[in-house]
This record gives C-alpha cells, structure tokens and sequence, in this order.
C-alpha cells in the first residue's frame, strides 16, 4: 500500500494547533512539519480497527449483564490536590505523584471521584457513598469505568499481593470494599494496606481488562495509596483594572492569531497566547525598552495538571528569565532580532514536560477600527493518502487557515467554509458515510465529524473518503460570505501524479480569472517584521513577489 505523501515544502502546517496535545519532553522538531518526504505512518489501520470494535460492541451488546459505566454525573465540584502512589509493574517501579483531581459530591450522598487514575488516557468516574455522619466515603468494587476498542470493559477492583516478592502477581481480593477517611482540615484519605513486600503494595487499586470484574486480564497498573487535599497554589487573576485589548502573536508553529494584551503599571498581562487553553495568560515585567519573563509562573491547571511557565533560549537551555524588546509607541514587543527562544506551558515549574508551546513569538497591537479583507487566503496541500483497497479510504489533508488575503486573522468566521474537487467535480459528503442529517459540501470552519472523517478547524482542512477514486488533481477553494457577498480565495489544484501545486483556471470550478501568476521576486523577513539579506539558522518570512503584482507569503525555515 502507498504511504502518506506528505505535499507541502517551505510551508508549516499547524494540524494540531486546537487539539489538545498529549504531554511530551521538549523536541523543537516535534512541532515541525515533515518537508517534502514520505513517512512511515497508516492511520488506515486505525480506522479500521475502528470498524471491529464496533462491530464487537454490538455484539457485546446483546448480553444481558452489561456493566455501567458512568459518562456523566451530576452534583457539585470541588478540586483537590490528589496525592498518589502508582503501581506499575510491566516496569518494576512505584512512584508517587501530585495532581490536580476533582470530585464530584451529589444529592443523594454520592460521591464521584473524577480521573482517579489518571494513567487511563481517558475520563473516568469511581462511585462512592457518604455516610450519615459525613465522616467516610464507601467504594464498592468492582466498577467499570471504560469500554475498550475490543468489546470488553476496564474495571477498576480491589487486588492484594499474591506472593511476597512476585510484583506482577496481583489477585482480586475477598474483600471488594475500601473506606476514604474525611478528616477536619478537609483531606480525604484513602484507608488502604499500603504495607510492602519488595518495596510493593500489600494491596492496590488495579485495572482488570474484561467482560466482568472478577474475571479478566489484570493491566499491572494501580494505586497503592491516594489522599486529597487543599490545592497548593493559588489560582492566578488578572486585576479588574486591567483592561485587556485586541492584539496579534505570530507564532512559527500556530501562525498569526488574536491574543488579549494589558498593562497594569510595570506589569504586562498575555491571555490566549497557547492555543490550546486560550483562558491561561501569563506576565513580564516592564523594564524601560524591555519586557522581562520569569521561569516558574504558576498558570493555573491545563489537562488535569498543575501548569507553569518555562522558558528557553535558541540554545534549547532552560533559562530563568528571558527579554523582550518593547516598543512602547509602536505598541509591539518580541525576542531579539535572530533569535527564536521558546515559551513553554509546562507541568513542571523548572523543566520542559510541556503542553504546548510558543517559538519566537511576536505581539502586536491591531486597533479595533483595523479593515481586514474578507477575501479569504487561499490553501495548501499538505498530505495525500492515495486509496487505499485494502481499508477502503483515501484522505487529503491541507493548510487551511481562518486568516484573510492580508495574513491577518479574520474576526468572524461564521460565514467561512471548503469546498473540495477531485478532478474538477464538487466533493459532497455523503450522510450515510459520514453521519449527517442532509449532503454537505459547503464545509464550515470548526468543522468536525464525531469520528474525524471531516474537519475544519485550526490551521487544517481534512478529508477521509471511502469511494474507490485515484484522482489526478484536488483543489480547494475557500469561501467566505459577508453580508450575503461571497468572497473567494484562489483555488489551488494539487497534481497527484506530477506533486505540481498551482492556481485553478479551469472553467466552471471556480470565479478565479487571473491566470496563474509566476515569481519575479522574493523578499525575506524575520519574525518580528524585519527584512534580512540573507536568512539563515532559523525561520523566516518569505514574500514572493507575483507577475500580476500580487505576493505569496509563507514561512520558510533556512
């Protein structure tokens, strides 16, 4: 089968750039996309084995003892600082580790611990009663918390150590009940042997992958010990007097996007810098023509952990502050000329385990009276999987940004959409394929299928087909209809067979009446705006001027 092309060179695509990243070690190449080369990767396969876990759950549906399994739960919410100590023995170790946690208090004397084990990957609840007296929590096991792909059940049950010594010898315990204490101060603390043999628990939390509780496979991961406290840092906010305004960060990862900016004094305040928890903001420092950041900003919590602003050079060290070149008048600030230092959402206050972060970014003011083209700015391809008979789907994937003709981002997007063609023909999606009420092709932005057959969101265009069709060219054009006027972006046409990119003129796909346009020169700027001779050792703004006076603008990285 042919692996993913992967199309699109000298251009950056941010496919990830609302999603919410799962937590990774700093690697300044993990945000850069692959150039020009074909890669070892199918998600073909996964697709597919979508296809037989749902062909097993509904077989596993027609037995009469399904378990429960608790989606949704209603009460009120109180965070803790969960304190933890986790069983792993497919690598011998148990370590302790604090969180953020919540649970869940209901009417009737419920309690829900929310993500209790966290390790999981996916939201889980654990049901409790309160006593009359307020005192204990009561868990009953064994619970189901999670379907697996494979018709069958996580269960969470109560294991004791079976042979002193042997650490994966867990078994189910005779006794299915744990106790949490409720003490004065307001900790909740689990009531657990937690003696050990070999440096293990007597007696753990563990997850069992089967059909029932009592039988099934045991997942060697569990909890040996768990208390609930009083969060340890207090939660940043930004003073009522602050008033925060519309400004613009360009990013050489997520691009140019609104952020909000204040000043309080000597303070500056940045909110919605990180994409992906656009509610965290940070602060620096006003220090004259500089702006001065500091390692170890406590943010708030982010995907069920504590958060915290690091910070690194070009070098890729770990630094305790970092300047900003201001200009006040201008109202702008950013790292200095030919340096791309990065700005990290990290879950550790001195280290790089991330959940995002920001390379060389750059902040400007845009004045809300600021008149942005509605004409959207065209797309690029960027992957192509071609069909593949064997799963039955292809997939096109582009750079598709809510950002105008002028690189600037448009403020409303409700009237932006896609439109796809393979070999000149309009793609309609159908509703039986992929779960719609009526056929699309008009694809709106902050599109996206419950099985992410389709979308549109971010700075990605995506596409799954399932018709049996080798296409020579694709293109897309996107739309976006102010007013009830549509203003059109070029279509641009990929040749599967050539790996050509260019301007549709073909009639009758699209408005576009300017023939394909041919570079008659090239500027290249910086980051933060400044044009250089000659870039080198870092990323860069490359305008290319069009025979029709137009420019192509992208990111290159030299």
């Amino acid at each position: 089968m042919k692996n993913f092309t992967l199309i699109l060179s000298a251009v950056m695509l941010a496919s990830s750039a609302y999603a919410a990243p799962a937590l990774q070690m700093a690697n300044r190449v993990s945000h850069d996309a692959f150039q020009g080369k074909k890669v070892e990767m199918n998600r073909f396969a996964a697709k597919k084995g979508d296809i037989n876990s749902l062909q097993k759950r509904a077989a596993s549906r027609a037995e009469d003892s399904e378990p429960e399994v608790l989606y949704e739960v209603e009460g009120t919410e109180i965070m803790f600082n969960q304190n933890s100590s986790y069983f792993f023995s497919s690598e011998d170790v148990y370590i302790d580790k604090n969180n953020p946690a919540t649970i869940v208090f209901g009417d009737n004397n419920e309690v829900y611990f929310y993500n209790m084990l966290p390790e999981l990957g996916f939201d889980t609840y654990i049901k409790g009663v309160l006593d009359l007296e307020g005192q204990t929590i009561r868990v009953d096991f064994p619970q189901a918390v999670a379907e697996t792909m494979f018709g069958t059940y996580y269960f969470v049950n109560k294991m004791d150590l079976k042979v002193p010594g042997d650490i994966t010898s867990y078994v189910v315990s005779e006794d299915n009940s744990i106790t949490f204490s409720i003490y004065d101060d307001g900790a909740i603390s689990m009531d657990l042997d937690n003696s050990v043999d070999d440096e293990m628990p007597a007696t753990i939390l563990g997850i069992v992958d089967g059909l029932t509780g009592d039988e099934g496979d045991f997942m060697n991961y569990g909890m040996g010990y768990c208390e609930f406290s009083e969060i340890p840092y207090e939660t940043p906010e930004i003073p009522e007097n602050v008033v925060m305004e519309e400004w613009l960060c360009t990013d050489d990862w997520y691009g140019t996007y609104y952020c909000e900016v204040g000043f309080d004094y000597d303070t500056v305040y940045i909110k919605g810098a990180f994409p992906n928890e656009p509610h965290i903001f940070f602060t620096g420092k006003v220090e004259g023509d500089k702006i001065i950041f500091t390692t170890g900003q406590y943010l708030g919590i982010a995907h069920g952990y504590y958060d915290f602003l690091v910070l690194m050079n070009e070098d890729e060290e770990v630094v305790p502050t970092l300047e900003y070149v201001y200009d006040a008048e201008a109202k702008e600030f950013g790292p200095e000329e030919g340096t791309f230092p990065m700005i990290f959402e990290s879950t550790i206050p001195d280290d790089v385990y991330y959940i995002d972060y920001l390379t060389g970014a750059t902040f400007k003011y845009l004045s809300p009276d600021a008149v942005i083209d509605p004409t959207p700015m065209y797309p690029l391809p960027y992957m192509y999987q071609e069909y593949a008979p064997d799963y039955g789907i292809g997939l096109i994937a582009w750079q598709a940004s809510a950002l105008s003709i002028d690189d600037v981002p448009l403020r409303d997007t409700a009237g932006l959409y896609a439109n796809l063609y393979f070999d000149h023909e309009l793609f309609v999606a159908d509703p039986e394929i992929y779960g719609l009420e009526e056929p699309m092709s008009n694809i709106p932005y902050g599109y996206q299928d419950e099985e992410d057959n389709i979308r549109f969101d971010g700075s990605l265009f995506l596409v799954y087909f399932y018709e049996e069709i080798y296409p020579t060219t694709i293109s897309l054009q996107l739309v976006n209809v102010v007013d009830g006027v549509e203003y059109k972006s070029l279509m641009i046409t990929y040749n599967t067979v050539t790996n050509e990119i260019y301007v549709d003129e073909t009639s009758g796909v699209s408005n576009v009446s300017v023939s394909a346009p041919q570079s008659v020169g090239v500027n290249y700027y910086n980051l933060s705006g400044v044009k250089v001779s000659n870039p080198e050792n870092g990323f860069f703004i490359q305008e290319s001027i069009m025979s029709d006076g137009s420019k192509l603008v992208s990111k290159v990285r030299k």
